[in-house]
């Protein structure tokens, strides 16, 4: 019998307090097959993608030494994040130029591999995608959406697939720098305290970079202003192929975008220290996705709060795929949730679903928070009326039949009360109201 493994650490952030130990109490032992059918899942993927990139990399014609072919081998038939941070520790500085010159692709979306490094490799990969182009629509608009993100706005590329298919995917960190005032390198986690995880739903993809950039630039901005002790890091993730309106009611993206979506957080965890909080924010479809990646996974993933907004159910009870017939376990994560009283979307996709029928604000030990329309509280000190989300958007328009024109009231919109609530949930480890 195993326990489901979670980071042990207890802090308090101003007027909030955020205590492991207190959710220490939601623990449940989870038997040995789980971890075995977990392992049994994946095990056969992990060695013929690990083959495969070998495989790839000794074809192509490069020329590297004996050596750097070997650590290549080593990294791509690693099994965990741990063990690619230790054999990329033993490489020498000219093999990891090497690899992440030579193979930007590669070692930019190796979980394990430093930050720095990874986002060096990803926007050598990004300047050589660019360079090769131009590739139609949609891929050329959405390079040049992330190139804005990237440029302008300082967003850091995480991870970087542009010709996966049916959809690119990416993750973006925005809050970070990955060099000195002197153009020197520099850890870009250095002196974060909060990592935060923004998770699009349906129809969510590289298109939608502008908003969603902004509502992580908003998160940093309002978070580390509600606690003059936080300072954040928020990710926008497009990790997998988002559903549309006939794929929405099953659980196949979602299971798609768990396994892409654990791997991140499992990377992040290895990444950070076990002070720092981790919070994943999940709307409409993004929840059903975080939800099954947390829940359905052998331990917590390093996540220390679980956010839905606008959900369209999460996993019922348990998913086979994942954990056999074992429930789903949230154990050592605090689940937040809200949906406004007239999103309609949120409760059909719940309703007409196929494995995601579970209101999020139902699961044991949920915190519920409004996102109605009420007082929040502004940066500086006081308060101030936030918008109310009189539908399903994340940030504009959609919002019901006769609200399409309506802007900056959406679950993600900077001055809602949803998103605010989300700020201070991250800043303080409790919601506003």
């Amino acid at each position: 019998m195993h326990p489901r493994r979670r980071r042990e650490h207890a802090f308090d952030r101003g007027t909030g307090r955020h205590r492991r130990a207190e959710l220490a109490r939601h623990d449940t032992q989870r038997p040995r097959r789980l971890w075995e059918s977990w392992e049994a899942a994946y095990a056969l993927w992990d060695e013929a993608y690990g083959a495969a990139i070998a495989g790839l990399v000794r074809s192509d014609g490069s020329t590297l030494s004996d050596s750097t072919l070997s650590a290549i081998d080593a990294l791509a038939n690693a099994d965990t994040p741990a063990e690619v941070t230790e054999i990329w520790d033993s490489l020498t500085d000219a093999q990891r130029d090497a690899l992440r010159l030579t193979y930007p692709g590669f070692i930019g979306n190796l979980e394990g591999v430093p930050y720095l490094d990874r986002m060096l490799a990803n926007r050598a990969a990004y300047e050589r995608v660019i360079d090769a182009g131009p590739y139609g629509e949609p891929l050329d608009t959405q390079f040049e959406n992330l190139g804005i993100e990237i440029n302008r706005f300082q967003g850091q590329l995480l991870m970087f697939n542009p010709f996966e298919q049916p959809q690119a995917t990416a993750a973006v960190m925005y809050g970070v720098t990955i060099q000195d005032e002197n153009g020197d390198p520099v850890d870009p986690l250095k002196g974060v305290t909060n990592v935060n995880v923004l998770v699009g739903g349906m129809f969510s993809g590289l298109g939608d970079l502008e908003a969603w950039g902004q509502s992580a630039r908003d998160l940093n901005f309002f978070a580390d202003g509600y606690n003059d002790g936080t300072r954040s890091a928020t990710i926008a993730w497009y990790g997998y192929d988002s559903p549309n309106l006939l794929t929405e009611h099953t659980m196949g993206s979602a299971t798609e975008g768990a396994a892409t979506l654990s791997a991140t957080l499992r990377g992040l965890d290895n990444e950070v220290s076990s002070s720092v909080t981790t919070s994943v924010i999940g709307h409409s479809y993004g929840s059903t996705t975080a939800f099954l990646a947390v829940g359905g996974s052998p331990d917590n993933l390093g996540v220390d709060n679980l956010i839905a907004v606008g959900s369209a159910g999460v996993p019922d009870g348990y998913h086979q795929t994942w954990t056999g017939d074992d429930p789903m376990d949230y154990s050592g994560t605090q689940v937040y949730a809200s949906r406004a009283p007239g999103d309609l979307v949120a409760r059909y996709g719940e309703h007409s679903s196929f494995g995601h029928g579970t209101n999020p604000e139902e699961l044991p030990g949920a915190i519920s928070f409004e996102s109605d329309g009420g007082s929040v509280p502004k940066v500086g000190g006081g308060t101030e009326d936030g918008l109310g989300t009189p539908g399903h958007a994340a940030h504009d328009g959609g919002n019901s039949i006769w609200g399409w024109w309506e802007e900056g009231n959406g679950y993600l919109a900077r001055d809602s009360e949803s998103f605010r609530n989300i700020a201070y949930i991250v800043a303080n480890g409790q919601a506003w109201n």
